[in-house]
């Protein structure tokens, strides 16, 4: 069993305070730092792990410029000096984590009172420890010293903790199966009474995630996954949602317990019968169960709202509205998506970037009122219900949360219907593809697989969030926004110059055939492009000698402009032809009608997008083979 320690850095430690509260997050590198202390315990051991607080430089009780708390995990790797308990020893502390900022006692009082109880006796962090000693060790045996409630509760703070902790420390994962029991009503006489009294039903931390996933949604918000059945379209959703899922303090533990498996995701499998949005944002059942309409007075009432998991996912999206949460709609096409959808795609963009009186409304505020009165008569939803009822109070109705993310998934067959251009034009379209059998049979990633550390997806989504609701992409001229994103260097003035001889060639060629596209498609692409720049990872989507920003715009590509494309010979004749040839890099050219298009080798793009082309190349086998052909297969 690992052991823990705090270790309170104090004026002796100034520089190391100093350098430690300059970071933030997952570090690049490690931050080694040595202190000399007395009194320390005689069984700290290389490879114990520390709990750093980040202590005062003097003893008059002065204000600090740092924030005196909690502010970093690591292990302790050398140990030297005397033996004796009062000798001096140098302690050399490995520190690869630090908190966005230092937590204290107030911050866990606030966020995670639950949490706390069960740490009140931690040296340093709890109600009555007075001692001086530098290093401290955290007593496994003692109930209210308990190391799970600490992790729990600094994960609750600083949401994405736990992910990475995964990706440093995996053997801590098990500490992080645990939700503090309410401590009203849970005995403290020992250690069987305390596990007793949690649930392990936690998403498991991850250290990475699809990367193509990620910066699609958020460039976006809505993303459509089409692919063979079996491919793990569904799975990977569901995964990437729970990897955001957050602790709730006891008081919330009937919503926690409803929410399973995620209290940031809502699992909806589409119906066949869908023809409205009552699914998703439910409706008004004048012939409920009869519920007091008043504590005053003995009036009842039968009318109810049968509020659904995707209309409780967005009541808890916000309680916290920096966080992303997800809906997954599985099978989304089994029924016409316009029905049933059709509330929800008019105002994913409408609202972007306005406040929130201005915002659409998806239900009134009457309707509002009812769904808070029909989940506060039940004990099942105590935090969907708290939401309900502040914006009841609030009187503006309900609108979209901005930081919900939505993915769907797409199967083909004889059950299912097509999009219309109107949701394609709304989405990135991603295309799982069927995978290769020795790869996954010897258990190796796909080649073209990239993945971005939980911390990065975590930055980029939450960048996302903020900026659909400042309205930031339709505020700001697409190219000038991704030159101020990328720089000013040879390299940045090449992509901006392909990009715009990609975008002036593809609406050359798809104009004729029926296929331009305006604003939204412009903006989507420069934004993804935006979203690939400011990402950590420098060579993340890269090729061999293929430059990583080169498969970005090619990913760009395939998933804004092509999933629009479909019909009969008669429609795109050689286009799809044509428009292969200009996405390797080449002239090409094509009748139609009376009409020649040609793209001479002054207007070639200067890079091939060899993932758009090859798409390219069997959607054109498959017209000539039946005589008409679509992106989703």
């Amino acid at each position: 069993m690992a052991a823990f320690y705090i270790v309170r850095l104090g004026k002796d430690s100034e520089p190391a305070i100093r350098a430690i509260d300059n970071e933030h997050g997952k570090l690049a590198a490690p931050l080694d730092i040595t202190l000399k202390c007395k009194q320390v315990p005689a069984q700290l051991a290389e490879g114990d792990f520390v709990f750093v607080w980040l202590g005062s430089n003097n003893n008059q009780g002065t204000p600090t410029e740092w924030k005196q708390g909690l502010r970093a995990v690591g292990k302790l790797v050398s140990r030297s000096g005397g033996a004796q308990f009062n000798d001096t020893q140098e302690l050399g502390l490995n520190l690869p984590l630090a908190l966005p900022g230092s937590v204290n006692h107030q911050d866990l009082l606030a966020h995670s009172p639950a949490g706390y109880y069960w740490i009140s006796n931690t040296p340093v962090l709890g109600l009555n420890t007075h001692s001086n000693q530098t290093v401290q060790a955290i007593k496994g045996s003692d109930p209210l010293q308990d190391v799970r409630a600490l992790l729990y509760s600094l994960e609750i703070v600083n949401p994405g903790f736990k992910n990475d902790i995964a990706s440093t420390y995996p053997e801590l994962l098990p500490l992080f199966s645990y939700t503090p029991s309410d401590p009203t009503a849970v005995k403290t006489s020992g250690a069987q009474e305390l596990s007793d009294g949690v649930t392990t039903d936690v998403a498991p931390p991850v250290a990475s995630l699809p990367a193509n996933w990620i910066m699609s949604l958020a460039s976006k918000g809505f993303l459509l996954v089409s692919g063979p059945s079996g491919t793990g379209k569904s799975k990977t959703g569901r995964d990437i949602a729970r990897a955001f899922d957050y602790p709730l303090s006891y008081a919330y533990t009937a919503s926690h317990r409803a929410a399973r498996p995620s209290n940031s995701l809502a699992f909806v499998s589409v119906g066949a019968d869908w023809t409205d949005g009552t699914p998703l944002l439910g409706f008004r059942n004048l012939f409920g169960a009869p519920r007091k309409v008043s504590s005053e007075d003995s009036a009842v009432s039968n009318e109810r709202w049968d509020a659904p998991p995707a209309m409780r996912l967005m009541l808890r999206a916000f309680y916290k509205p920096d966080h992303p949460h997800f809906l997954v709609l599985d099978e989304m096409n089994l029924s016409h998506v316009e029905r049933y959808f059709g509330d929800l795609l008019s105002v994913l963009e409408a609202n972007r970037g306005l406040s929130p009186t201005d915002k659409i409304k998806l239900l009134d505020a009457g309707a509002i009122r009812l769904i808070a009165d029909t989940l506060s008569e039940s004990a099942e939803y105590p935090l969907e219900a708290e939401i309900a009822k502040s914006l009841a109070a609030e009187g503006h109705g309900f609108t979209l949360p901005d930081n919900l993310f939505i993915i769907g998934t797409v199967n083909v067959d004889e059950t299912t219907y097509m999009f219309s251009p109107k949701v394609l034009d709304r989405a990135h379209v991603l295309e799982m593809s069927a995978p290769d059998p020795i790869l996954y049979l010897n258990g190796e990633a796909p080649p073209d697989e990239d993945a971005l550390p939980f911390s990065d997806c975590l930055a980029m989504l939450q960048r996302s969030i903020a900026r659909k609701r400042e309205g930031f992409w339709e505020r700001q001229v697409p190219f000038a926004l991704l030159r101020q994103v990328i720089g000013t260097t040879d390299e940045a003035q090449s992509v901006c110059a392909a990009i715009q001889t990609l975008l002036d060639g593809l609406q050359r060629l798809l104009s004729p055939i029926g296929f331009s596209f305006a604003y939204r498609t412009i903006n989507e692409i420069c934004s993804y492009m935006a979203v690939y720049f400011e990402c950590s990872q420098p060579d993340l989507f890269k090729r061999n000698d293929i430059p990583g920003w080169v498969t970005a715009l090619d990913r760009a590509v395939l998933q804004k402009v092509l999933p629009r494309l479909h019909g009969n010979r008669r429609l795109l004749g050689t286009g799809l032809n044509a428009l292969e040839q200009f996405l390797k890099g080449q002239k090409c050219s094509f009748v139609n009608g009376q009409e020649i298009i040609v793209i001479s080798e002054e207007k070639c793009i200067p890079v091939a997008l060899h993932q758009s082309a090859l798409k390219l190349r069997s959607m054109a086998a498959r017209l000539e083979a039946t005589g008409y052909t679509t992106f989703v297969s």
